[in-house]
């Protein structure tokens, strides 16, 4: 069985020699609902400049590995729409911040965005469910 306080530990001392500025445990796995069925949501935000695909593919098989058998589900927040950015934001556990101002502007303009997001996204689908 899995032990998710160790795995988060391992799992941070492999974002320590990463280009990763702040990442999160979201999902069953950060909320305490997980089954033998979950998988580990991890979002991560990554440095600028950074080089996205190569370093992005050795970050999950890095990770990966932390948390065999358990898929790993990796999103990379820079590139993640405010629809799913918003909602990991919303429900999540930081488990990583090695840049907390910078972490604190993305959480400000990403949940403001999110909010104003949700407004317009509420009202196409009470449109959308009212009409079939």
């Amino acid at each position: 069985m899995l032990d998710l306080e160790d795995a988060i530990r391992e799992t941070v001392q492999i974002l320590d020699t990463a280009p990763v500025e702040f990442a999160y445990l979201f999902g069953s796995m950060a909320s305490g609902e997980q089954n033998r069925f979950s998988d580990v949501d991890l979002a991560v935000h990554r440095e600028e400049g950074a080089d996205v695909i190569q370093q992005t593919m050795d970050l999950y098989d890095r990770i990966g590995k932390v948390f065999e058998p358990v898929k790993l589900d990796l999103i990379i927040l820079n590139s993640a729409p405010i629809s799913l950015s918003g909602r990991i934001l919303t429900k999540s556990r930081l488990i990583y911040d090695r840049a907390p101002f910078r972490r604190h502007i993305y959480e400000s303009l990403t949940l403001r965005m999110f909010w104003d997001f949700r407004i317009k996204e509420d009202a196409f689908f009470k449109a959308r469910f009212a009409h079939g």
